[in-house]
């Protein structure tokens, strides 16, 4: 989907990309639930997102849900970030499960 929004930008195909545009924007996917697990990785200082309707939603859209706070001083790391400062991104919890799910 992002090569075909990049050639829309680069043709300057405007009544195309407003299409893709509203499709997206007005998919409805909480018709049907997705049985899969979903990990919500967020922190309590966001600004962008409301973690209590972000958690709603994906109850509804997923079979199981879980929510996992991480500790930083903003949404995301910097682009700058080094390894210590990335791995703040996967918490202790994801990592326990994803090796889990690895052996599994």
């Amino acid at each position: 989907m992002m090569d075909v929004e990049i050639q829309l930008w680069q043709k300057n195909h405007v009544r195309s990309y407003m299409k893709t545009t509203v499709e997206l924007m007005t998919v409805d996917n909480c018709r049907k639930q997705i049985d899969l697990p979903v990990w919500h990785v967020y922190t309590k200082n966001d600004h962008f997102f409301d973690h209590t309707i972000v958690e709603q939603h994906m109850r509804v859209v997923f079979s199981d849900y879980h929510g996992v706070p991480i500790k930083l001083k903003s949404h995301t790391v910097s682009v700058l970030a080094d390894k210590a400062e990335a791995a703040g991104l996967v918490p202790p919890a994801l990592r326990r499960a994803l090796r889990k799910a690895d052996k599994a």
